[in-house]
């Protein structure tokens, strides 16, 4: 849980759109709504819907950051 948060509070529009694979929309839409406290915050932000939530909860294992 601690990992989304980071993720969803700090990685990069670059990590967002090249890595976790979003769309340049929905990462910019991420970032614009920062910070988001939690999965129904992220869930709120335009262009998110569940086919990006999966991405970021599938990428979160991979991120080191």
């Amino acid at each position: 849980l601690e990992f989304r948060r980071v993720l969803f509070r700090s990685a990069s529009e670059s990590e967002l759109d090249d890595d976790v694979g979003l769309d340049t929309d929905t990462t910019a839409n991420i970032v614009d709504a920062r910070p988001i406290a939690d999965m129904d915050a992220l869930s709120a932000v335009p262009d998110v819907g569940p086919s990006a939530l999966q991405k970021l909860l599938d990428y979160v294992p991979r991120w080191g950051g």
